[in-house]
């Protein structure tokens, strides 16, 4: 795998970049008392379109409301996908079954992240400290070293509280609005906002190998991906000779024909982008051209924005394409370079909702896309160009809507179309068409299909 070669210096400095929104809806909007500049609105969003928490109210969000041991501790457990513990009962009096908080609480004792204040007594009502909610997050993500001396630490005694604070000094947490990582107090109040924002901030992966991207995919992840090349077949290869794939539940390995696919499995609320925000500076390639390059399987709120995607320049003939989308919902393309040899650029079944804008689709072996029962599908800001061979567009069941899109030079065979499948409503608005398919779209004409086109 061919990788380029980042100074300690630089990777810290884009991984602190690497804090910044990552969302492709605003929908705090909605809360009067989340400002859109907020330091913490980001968080806020991230959080609340991660299932992680919601609003006090229909129109508040309460970011200065202080958190207790419960809510902290249930926000930490939904963050890392509400996993089931051994044993849903607790030693605590003070933890009732069937409390919101119960499972919460039974996970994070059993995984050795928080302690009850007594053998018999957790306290859920308790006010959470800023070092105590950092103690939690440090503990869960497996105690890890910090990545540079801390400062703010310098002379604390020696204990969990100190390491935890040194990491996430180190990851750039402590700081937000103008305040600066000095000031941190770790005995102050954590209020909401504070928690959302230490829970984002934590949330983020820099990687700069597969390896790295493999090890990062949990839910709740905001993943950078470094500039330069990724050989996701590299990987998986390696993983078959190895059998290392037991170690991530959320990835699984398959045959493709005439190679083998990384599959990733039942993952919700994560991004995938480049720091760089150009996809020319980050590639993941697919070696066999029946596999495809990323393959999301009953997955739920999945982004992937800023990076280019591909196959070998073998044609392909088969399967194979470049995101692959099957039983999932909510999946968000944002500014995405796809290209073949891969049959198609995107393909979709039985997937609730997909919003793509700023993607170009070039150079496919069967067309752009192939979408089978998908009801809701936007496309803004398109290119779909020089894809051949087959349908360029085959829609089956589906309700697609192609807004600002351009087509240019595709090609299809004899006894296909620009558009094919059945079942489906298409419509395109303020397109840009070239010849063949402009007359394609103008003079459609096929049972159980409706296509409008707005220019």
């Amino acid at each position: 795998m061919k990788q380029r070669v980042f100074s300690l210096a630089a990777a810290l400095a884009i991984a602190v970049a690497c804090l910044a929104p990552v969302t492709v809806r605003a929908d705090y909007d909605h809360f009067d008392d989340v400002p859109a500049r907020a330091w913490y609105a980001d968080a806020v969003n991230w959080a609340v379109l991660s299932a992680i928490t919601s609003g006090t109210s229909a129109s508040t969000f309460s970011p200065t409301a202080i958190c207790t041991r419960a809510q902290t501790v249930t926000f930490l457990w939904r963050m890392n996908g509400c996993p089931q513990p051994g044993k849903t009962a607790t030693p605590f009096a003070d933890v009732p079954a069937g409390s919101y908080y119960e499972q919460a609480v039974a996970w994070a004792v059993e995984q050795g992240i928080v302690k009850g204040v007594s053998a018999t007594a957790f306290a859920p009502e308790r006010n959470c400290t800023c070092g105590q909610i950092l103690i939690m997050i440090w503990r869960s993500e497996g105690r890890p070293e910090p990545e540079m001396p801390g400062e703010v630490t310098e002379g604390w005694s020696e204990g969990d509280e100190k390491d935890a604070v040194a990491w996430a000094e180190s990851k750039g947490m402590l700081a937000y609005g103008d305040v600066p990582a000095e000031a941190f107090d770790p005995s102050v109040p954590c209020s909401r906002g504070m928690a959302v924002k230490y829970l984002y901030d934590a949330s983020f992966r820099f990687v700069t190998t597969v390896e790295q991207l493999v090890d990062a995919l949990a839910p709740c992840r905001n993943i950078c991906l470094a500039p330069g090349a990724y050989d996701v077949t590299e990987w998986v290869m390696n993983a078959v000779a190895e059998e290392a794939l037991e170690a991530n539940p959320y990835v699984r390995v398959d045959l493709a024909g005439d190679g083998f696919e990384m599959q990733i499995v039942g993952l919700n609320h994560v991004s995938f982008f480049s720091p760089t925000h150009d996809p020319a500076d980050t590639c993941l390639t697919a070696e066999p051209r029946y596999a495809n390059v990323l393959s999301f399987i009953g997955c739920n709120d999945i982004k992937l924005r800023d990076l280019t995607m591909g196959h070998t320049p073998d044609k392909g003939q088969c399967t194979g394409a470049v995101v692959n989308m099957e039983d999932c919902g909510n999946m968000f393309l944002q500014n995405l370079d796809l290209y073949g040899c891969g049959t198609y650029g995107v393909t979709a079944e039985d997937t609730a909702y997909l919003y793509a804008s700023d993607v170009l689709i070039r150079d496919c072996s069967y067309g752009g896309m192939s979408l089978y029962r998908v009801p809701s599908a936007v496309f803004t800001d398109c290119t779909v160009r020089n894809c051949r061979e087959y349908d360029i567009l085959d829609l089956n069941d589906s309700q697609v809507r192609f807004s600002r899109c351009t087509f240019q030079n595709n090609t299809w065979g004899r006894f296909c179309d620009f558009i094919g499948g059945a079942g489906s409503t298409v419509e395109f608005f303020h397109c840009t068409f070239d010849e063949a398919s402009f007359r394609a779209v103008s003079f459609f004409e096929k049972d159980g299909m409706t296509v409008n086109m707005e220019n």
